[in-house]
């Protein structure tokens, strides 16, 4: 089953105009991006206050309030297993047909997961490995091609970075950038894309490891890779010829 929503702030800027238009053509659920030029996040506590009382009095609205303001509203697995109940009971129930997510307390919305692996003793570390993909046996001669760092964090802010990789690299991301730290990203999660430079003479392949310590515990896990896109030059291995 498939729930048709749409970003409002590509009709308007104006919530009722949104609400208007997603309505007459029966768009039931709205994706509130952003509202009066501003993006959600950077909404006023009387903004966000207007936008709620708006979808209350259409009667369409399921209300979330994250409670627990003495921890600045950090989530629980308890709290994230309620969600879901309601949030799969709301989804049976055409009345409802958006949410809205408030939070109790002026310090903070919410500082996210309340996890014991979040705690301040714990830390997680990515390792990459990269190989290019051209490679000149023959000749011994190592290939090195500039690789671009994209990521984005959960507030869909964008950094960027880059490094080169000489024949083959392991490296830990922190060791790149700034960027894969905490104190830039604002965040522990973000999503990276790296790809080599327009210049650069080969693809590559790679692997990523991850280092979860907390305490004096450390636990490693390592996939491969999601690799997409095509290139517009074949990467060659050149191998030695035989006797």
């Amino acid at each position: 089953m498939f729930t048709l929503t749409g970003f409002g702030d590509e009709i308007s800027t104006d919530l009722n105009e949104q609400l208007d238009l997603l309505q007459s053509e029966g768009i039931q659920h709205l994706d509130l991006r952003g509202v009066w030029g501003k993006n959600v996040l950077d909404l006023s506590d009387e903004e966000a206050e207007r936008v709620r009382s708006e979808l209350e009095r259409r009667g369409c609205a399921g209300i979330v309030t994250l409670n627990r303001p003495k921890a600045l509203n950090a989530i629980t697995h308890g709290m994230v297993r309620a969600l879901m109940a309601q949030l799969d009971a709301w989804a049976r129930d055409d009345a409802v047909t958006r949410v809205i997510v408030t939070a109790n307390g002026d310090r903070a919305f919410s500082v996210g997961a309340d996890t014991s692996m979040l705690r301040p003793t714990s830390s997680v570390d990515t390792q990459v490995t990269l190989v290019p993909c051209r490679a000149d046996y023959e000749r011994q001669d190592p290939t090195r091609i500039v690789v671009n760092f994209f990521a984005s964090n959960e507030f869909e802010q964008r950094f960027s970075a880059q490094t080169t990789v000489d024949c083959w690299r392991s490296f830990f991301l922190a060791e790149v950038n700034n960027i894969f730290r905490v104190r830039t990203l604002q965040t522990r999660f973000a999503q990276t894309l790296m790809r080599p430079s327009d210049a650069a003479i080969s693809g590559f392949v790679g692997i990523v490891e991850e280092y979860h310590t907390l305490d004096q515990q450390t636990a490693r896990v390592a996939f491969n890779l999601h690799e997409q896109g095509t290139r517009a030059k074949t990467d060659l291995i050149f191998l030695p010829e035989g006797p």
